[in-house]
């Protein structure tokens, strides 16, 4: 009997799907009947093993329990509440679980931790919960910003807080690294029905004021551009300008695309200033770390050397006529000469600039603080203003500022210095061992059992190998048609701007093409990938995944077909709260055939068993953050086998300018076309793949390399470093995933054991990292964790403000030290700079050392939230109603919020912002968030108490891109319509 249900789809942030709850079942089959009310009391046991008990709580008459092991069934009718016990024994080893035939009659009832494997003693921990139909909850729970975000003050949501900063004596004050999320708008909205703020004025320019640092980078992305074909309430056109303190214009970008983008020219403070060209948009403006590869791209002064008021214009031939603004409004000019075979010198004939009614605001003068505080900055801006109006006339060839100097600039993309996640377990070393390349001349091949693979992505389709797409129901594929051999991802949602491409995030994590000058690294570089395509909108079922995982396995499957060879190794990040017996066959089958299966422990933090992760047989990864420290949303228990980052993006330790989630591959079709493109995601399932491409270098050094023997090297703990509890622990089992450790394992196996030749030295810093947020001094030790005898003959430091001295210390130079730092003379913002540790063998270890000063980004601020309670479907894939939506209050990056009277019954907590007041949350350039993350959203249980806690991070949609300007890419989705009971979305990404 195959037990088929559907996954949540994978989305955006987090990876592991919610399984729809287990219920159904009859309660005959060829099993005995158990004793009528098996509740309290001893029970005496039939047969040889062990004792399956529980606890049901709430019920409210009777109901019957079945209870399945292979090739029987034990129903045990149940009246009342308390302890149950089922009287048939389970065989040690043997797989079971425990159903209900029916709720009770008016009530609804959840099952936990229903489904298990004997392991030598009784198993006594099945929960059942249920609650009479009509009875009420409430909800309720804490919404986080996400680290390094902003809000816009003069948004034209009018339930927004308020303050205007539309000119330079008005600038809004921001962190050095911060991603805001704004409104601009060069006329009226006119949506006087909807009280927008900006219904009969104008919001043309908004100001912030910030310290910066040489060489970051400062984007914005006009979310409503409207030079896209696709149907919006707005659309407008916005540009990026930097002013000096003084109000000197610095760099303007003003391209005819969504993106425009300046950087930084020296350390000093700023305003950054985004102006509204035509139109009305939503925008995002990130300011990033410093990177010193883009010092040839500093916005450079000369280019705004400019005569104020002039311009060289080419008309075309035989044409000449007057110039309009985008208002209409006539600008005045004189010609130098009227010959349209050459280009002619116009000077502008400028008053104050004045609004024309026709735009539908007032009248008005345009920035009068930074006209009165610097007359020539304003007027090389409106001249900039002008020329950009003039290059859109049909008359013109082209239009320049009339300058003395003008420089050209090239591009550069390279992330890798953004993936944190690598040196955390220590893979610069492995690599210095081995990058993947197969010891036997065949690559290890890992399955990766996901969305499927976007095929053209660069920094993957060299890594690929033939898969398989399984996705049987043709209202989720998303592709035209059914399995077929090719995996290629086409979005998992049918909504632009919606797909999370998840399983090209988790294959470029594994094995993204490396050293290429292009995106980022992959852990093992030589290793290939096998995309097997089950997840689709709305995810997808486990029949579907048990064929993918049967073909990657070299089984027998529905496809008719097998691989030219196996996979080596199957990655699965993807999962829920319940598992089968035939899922365990399946996977011990593939566990049989040799074959390495990672699976992500959940993101539901808690220690109900998540699968495919707790299955035997199945590795079970838990996820850390840049602090080694479990994350909030990581599952923790008795199957946990070892730990991997997995990121938290509600902080951004590392002070680079992006919260610290997990950078990969993924790409973004909201222009409607796929496009490549690398983001920061979080969750297990990001750390699942770290410990894949880990054994994936361990597969290459010893091809041999089977499951059991991974198994018996994660139990001695020979793959990881203990950094919880001493031995095994529940949250990070036998502790963080270690590169360098493992591929020596894996040599010592290759060498026959015991006659390896010694280990080689390998000293290592704890912790690796150092971030100074409000401290001014951090401890770290040096240690040699391999063999030989090495000494420690120098510590250095490459800062005036960073200085180290020994500690406690042996004779050999290991053991603490001390860092220090000294503030005084630095700039807000993050500053970086590196510890180096020389030895005497030539080798050194250097370990970064990052310090915040003043306003950093390391907490966040959110718009006005709109936090929205649906009703589940019964699919639990589906939006079906929204049942209540609230507005809390909102305190800097926090904001409680509180549903009452809430029906017995399933529901999805989501929460938005609506920045320009159009009725839609969670639109691009909006901020967004669900429980326990957006685009992984999982059902919250409300059965008749108060159900606290249900707290997740509110985010903006957005990721770094390896062409942010020129690309016109990006397009505002529809977003999900608030306070309306007829809505039906999908809110999977």
């Amino acid at each position: 009997m195959i037990f088929t249900r559907r996954f949540q789809l994978t989305a955006i942030a987090l990876a592991c799907a919610t399984l729809a709850a287990c219920g159904g079942g009859g309660g005959g089959g060829s099993g005995d009947k158990g004793g009528r009310d098996g509740a309290g009391g001893d029970v005496a046991l039939i047969g040889d093993g062990y004792q399956v008990s529980g606890t049901i709580t709430g019920l409210a008459g009777g109901t019957t329990l079945v209870k399945k092991v292979e090739g029987s069934e034990e129903s045990l009718e149940v009246s009342s509440n308390g302890r149950f016990a089922f009287r048939r024994a389970v065989p040690d080893g043997e797989s079971f679980e425990v159903k209900l035939s029916a709720p009770p009659v008016g009530q609804k009832c959840v099952t936990s931790n229903a489904f298990g494997t004997i392991k030598a003693k009784d198993f006594e921990d099945v929960s059942i919960s249920c609650a009479t139909l009509g009875s009420k909850s409430s909800i309720s729970g804490t919404l986080t910003a996400a680290a390094g975000t902003a809000a816009d003050s003069d948004l034209n949501d009018p339930r927004a807080p308020y303050s205007d900063n539309g000119d330079i004596s008005k600038a809004q004050r921001i962190p050095s690294q911060v991603t805001v999320h704004g409104f601009a708008s060069y006329a009226g909205t006119k949506a006087t029905e909807n009280n927008d703020r900006f219904a009969d004025s104008y919001d043309e320019f908004d100001f912030f004021e910030v310290e910066l640092q040489a060489n970051q980078l400062i984007q914005l992305q006009v979310v409503d551009f409207n030079k896209f074909e696709v149907e919006t309430t707005y659309e407008g056109d916005l540009d990026l300008i930097l002013f000096d303190a003084q109000g000197n214009v610095i760099g303007k970008s003003e391209s005819e695309t969504e993106f425009e983008e300046l950087v930084v020219p020296s350390d000093g403070q700023y305003y950054v200033a985004v102006e509204a060209y035509s139109g009305i948009s939503k925008y995002v403006l990130r300011i990033s770390q410093p990177s010193s590869s883009l010092a040839y791209r500093a916005a450079n002064a000369d280019l705004m050397d400019f005569v104020p008021n002039e311009a060289i214009v080419k008309f075309k031939s035989g044409v000449m006529s007057q110039f309009s603004a985008p208002d209409g409004r006539v600008i005045p000019m004189t010609l130098k000469h009227q010959d349209t075979s050459r280009a002619t010198l116009a000077t502008m004939d400028r008053s104050a600039r004045m609004k024309s009614t026709s735009a539908g605001v007032p009248a008005g003068e345009v920035l009068p603080g930074l006209k009165s505080v610097n007359p020539e900055a304003y007027d090389k801006l409106m001249t900039l203003r002008d020329i950009k109006a003039m290059r859109q006339q049909g008359h013109v060839e082209h239009a320049d500022p009339n300058y003395i100097v003008r420089p050209l600039a090239v591009p550069n993309d390279e992330f890798y210095s953004y993936q944190w996640h690598y040196p955390q377990i220590n893979l610069q070393q492995a690599w210095d061992v081995t990058t993947g390349e197969s010891s036997n001349g065949d690559p290890v091949i890992v399955a990766v059992v996901d969305t499927g693979v976007f095929l053209d992505h660069p920094d993957l389709k060299s890594q690929l190998v033939p898969g398989y797409d399984f996705i049987t129901p043709l209202g989720i594929s998303l592709d035209g048609d059914g399995p077929d051999a090719n995996p290629d991802d086409p979005g998992g949602s049918a909504e632009r701007g919606r797909s999370s491409f998840h399983g090209s995030h988790v294959a470029g994590t594994i094995a993204a093409r490396t050293n290429d000058g292009i995106g980022g690294a992959g852990v093992s570089w030589d290793a290939k990938i096998m995309p097997i395509r089950v997840l689709g909108d709305s995810g997808g079922t486990t029949y579907d995944i048990l064929q993918g995982v049967r073909f990657a396995a070299g089984l027998g499957n529905d496809s008719g077909t097998l691989p030219a060879r196996r996979a080596d190794i199957i990655n699965l990040s993807l999962g829920g709260p319940g598992g089968t017996l035939e899922e365990q066959a399946v996977y011990t089958q593939a566990y049989n055939a040799g074959v390495i299966i990672v699976a992500a422990a959940g993101n539901d933090n808690t220690s109900v068993n998540s699968y495919p992760a707790s299955f035997e047989g199945v590795i079970s990864v838990s996820a850390v953050d840049m602090q080694s420290k479990i994350t909030n949303y990581s599952n923790f228990g008795q199957r946990i086998d070892l730990a991997a980052p997995g990121g938290d993006s509600s902080v951004d330790l590392n002070g680079d300018g992006y919260s610290d989630g997990v950078m990969s591959a993924v790409a973004d079709d909201t222009s409607g076309q796929r496009e490549a493109t690398w983001k920061f995601y979080n969750g297990t399932s990001m750390a699942a793949p770290h410990v894949a491409g880990v054994i994936a270098l361990m597969k290459a050094v010893y091809p041999e390399l089977t499951p059991a023997q991974v198994d018996t090297l994660i139990s001695s703990g020979e793959l990881t470093n203990d950094i919880g509890a001493a031995g095994w622990d529940e949250y990070y089992g036998y502790g963080l995933i270690d590169a360098h450790k493992a591929v020596l394992a894996a040599q010592n196996l290759a060498n026959g054991g015991g006659g390896s030749p010694s280990p080689s030295p390998r000293v290592v810093a704890s912790p690796n990292t150092i971030t100074f947020d409000q401290s001014a001094r951090a401890s770290f030790t040096v240690s040699n964790m391999g063999g030989g005898a090495p000494s420690v003959i120098g510590v250095a430091d490459n800062a005036p403000w960073l200085s180290v001295s020994a500690g406690q210390v042996n004779g050999s130079g290991f053991g603490e030290y001390i860092a220090n730092i000294n503030r005084n003379g630095l700039s807000d913002g993050a500053h970086q700079a590196s510890i180096t540790v020389s030895l005497d063998t030539g080798s050194q270890l250097v370990i970064p050392v990052t310090v915040q000063v003043g306003a950093s980004s390391a907490g966040g601020s959110m718009a006005q939230q709109y936090v929205l309670l649906f009703e589940a479907g019964e699919s639990g894939g589906t939006f079906d109603t929204i049942v209540q939506t609230v507005t809390p209050q909102i305190s800097g990056g926090t904001a409680t919020y509180s549903f009452e009277n809430v029906p017995v019954g399933d529901y999805y907590v989501v929460s938005g912002s609506d920045l320009d007041n159009d009725g839609f949350v969670c639109q691009s350039g909006e901020s967004c968030g669900a429980h326990p993350v957006i685009g992984r959203p999982e059902p919250v249980n409300a059965m008749g108490s108060p159900v606290e806690g249900i707290d997740f991070t509110i985010d903006l949609v957005g990721g770094v891109s390896s062409q942010s300007v020129g690309s016109e890419g990006s397009k505002a989705p529809a977003g999900y319509q608030r306070g309306t009971p007829e809505l039906k979305k999908q809110l999977q990404q």
